[in-house]
C-alpha cells in the first residue's frame, strides 16, 4: 500500500510512503510547491497548485498550465481511470480532464 501524505506549516509539503517497503517513495519541500490537491498516478506524483498541475516522476517534473478565463483555484485532483486525470477547479467552476499524455483533452 502507498500512502500520499500532505503537511501543512512544515519543512515538508508532500510525502510518498510506501507502507510494504517501509520507504518514503516522495519527499517535496515546501519551499518547492504548494499543493492544493495530490494523488498517485502511473507511477507519478501528480500534484495540482491553484493553477497547475505538476507531474513528477523519477526522472523529471512536467507542469501543465490550468485554463482559464478566470484564475484557477485548483481544489483537488483525482485518478479517474488508467488513462485519465481530473482536477476541480473551483476558480472556474469545471473540471479539467487530462490524458496520459498530459494533454488537456476536455474543460
Amino acid at each position: 500500500m502507498q500512502l500520499l501524505l500532505g503537511f501543512v506549516n512544515s519543512n515538508v509539503s508532500l510525502l510518498a510512503y510506501d507502507w510494504a517497503a517501509n520507504d518514503v517513495i516522495w519527499n517535496v519541500p515546501s519551499t518547492t510547491t504548494k499543493s492544493c490537491g495530490i494523488c498517485h498516478w502511473r507511477d507519478q506524483l501528480v500534484i495540482a497548485t491553484d493553477d497547475t498541475l505538476s507531474w513528477h516522476s523519477k526522472s523529471q517534473v512536467i507542469h501543465s498550465p490550468l485554463p482559464g478565463p478566470h484564475p484557477s483555484l485548483a481544489h483537488s485532483v483525482h485518478a479517474i481511470d488508467g488513462e485519465h486525470i481530473g482536477v476541480v477547479d473551483t476558480g472556474n467552476s469545471s473540471i479539467h480532464v487530462f490524458y496520459t499524455n498530459r494533454e488537456l483533452i476536455h474543460t
